[in-house]
C-alpha cells in the first residue's frame, strides 16, 4: 500500500486518506459489534414474541382439530344413521320382493294351469267340430266328396204315364244304394237328409220341397268297388231291377273316382228334444 503524497495530506478528508484495507476491516468489526449488541440488547424481548405467538397458534390448531374432531363425531353419527336407514330400506325392499317372488310364483302356477284348461277346452272343441262335421256328412247338411257311382235314370222313351218314374220308383233306387253302403246320395242336385221326402206333384217328382224333372241323376259315394254288386245283391236293388226292366227305364250305373255331393241348408227342429245323458231328462233344443 503507497502512501498519500507530501504536501496534500492535510487538505484531503480522513476516508480518502486513510488506508483502503484498514478501512475495510475497522467498518467489517464495527458492524459485527453493532449487530451482536442488537441481538444481545432484544434478546428477551424476542423469545417472549415468540412465545406468545407460539401459544396463539397452538391454541388455534387446538380449536381446528377440536372443530374438525366435532365435525368428524357429527358425520359419523349421521354417516351411522344414514347407514342403518339403508340397510332397513335394503331390508323392506327385500321382504317385497320375496312377497313379489311369491306372487310371481302364484301367478306362474296359476297361468300353467289355466293354459292346461284351455287347451284342453281346444281339444274338447275340435273333438266336438269334428263331431259336429261327422253328423252333418252323416245327416246331409254339408258337402261332401270321394268315390262313388253315378245313376243314370230317365221315363220309358215314348211311354205312358206308367212307363214314367215315379217317386216311390226313385224311393226303392235309392233305399238299395243306402242299402249298399252309400254314405252321401244326391238326386239333380239335391241332397237327401233324414229329413228329406221324395213325392209326387203333378207329373213331377219333388224331393226338399223342389220339383225334379227326368232325365235324373242320382249319385251315390261310397264305396265303388262294392256298392254295384251289393245294390244288385239287396231286396231293393232286385225290386229296382224287376220295375226298370217291366216298364222300359232308361237306366245305367258306373263306377266314378270322385264325385261331390252338395249340403243341404239346416232347418230348425221345432219338435224335436234332444236327450240328456241319462236318456231321461231332456236338453235344450237343438238343430240338427
Amino acid at each position: 500500500m503507497t502512501s498519500a503524497r507530501p504536501g496534500m495530506d492535510s487538505d484531503l478528508p480522513e476516508h480518502v486518506t486513510r488506508p483502503l484495507l484498514e478501512r475495510i476491516t475497522e467498518e467489517s468489526l464495527d458492524k459485527d459489534y453493532q449487530l451482536a449488541a442488537a441481538r444481545n440488547g432484544g434478546g428477551t424481548t424476542g423469545s417472549g414474541s415468540t412465545k406468545v405467538m407460539t401459544a396463539i397458534v397452538a391454541a388455534v390448531i387446538a380449536i381446528l382439530v377440536m372443530t374438525a374432531a366435532a365435525q368428524t363425531s357429527r358425520q359419523a353419527e349421521a354417516t351411522a344413521d344414514d347407514r342403518a336407514s339403508l340397510i332397513s330400506q335394503i331390508n323392506d325392499r327385500r321382504d317385497d320382493l320375496d312377497v313379489q317372488q311369491d306372487k310371481r310364483g302364484d301367478l306362474l302356477d296359476e297361468t300353467t294351469a289355466l293354459e292346461e284348461r284351455a287347451s284342453d277346452a281346444e281339444q274338447r272343441e275340435q273333438t266336438a267340430s269334428d263331431e259336429v262335421l261327422r253328423l252333418k256328412a252323416l245327416t246331409g247338411y254339408v258337402a261332401v266328396r270321394g268315390p262313388g257311382v253315378r245313376v243314370e235314370v230317365d221315363d220309358a222313351p215314348n211311354g205312358t204315364l206308367r212307363e214314367s218314374v215315379q217317386a216311390e220308383d226313385l224311393a226303392i233306387l235309392v233305399d238299395g244304394l243306402w242299402n249298399a253302403g252309400a254314405e252321401a246320395i244326391s238326386i239333380n242336385g239335391e241332397r237327401l237328409t233324414v229329413l228329406s221326402a221324395i213325392g209326387n206333384s203333378s207329373r213331377a217328382i219333388v224331393v226338399n220341397s223342389r220339383p225334379l224333372t227326368p232325365p235324373y241323376t242320382i249319385l251315390a259315394i261310397g264305396d265303388k268297388q262294392t256298392m254295384q254288386a251289393r245294390f244288385a245283391q239287396s231286396t231293393h236293388g232286385q225290386q229296382w231291377s224287376v220295375w226298370a226292366a217291366q216298364l222300359g227305364f232308361v237306366f245305367s250305373m258306373e263306377n266314378e273316382d270322385e264325385l261331390r255331393v252338395p249340403g243341404e241348408s239346416l232347418t230348425t227342429l221345432r219338435s224335436a228334444v234332444a236327450l240328456g245323458t241319462d236318456g231321461n231328462k231332456p236338453q235344450q233344443e237343438v238343430a240338427p
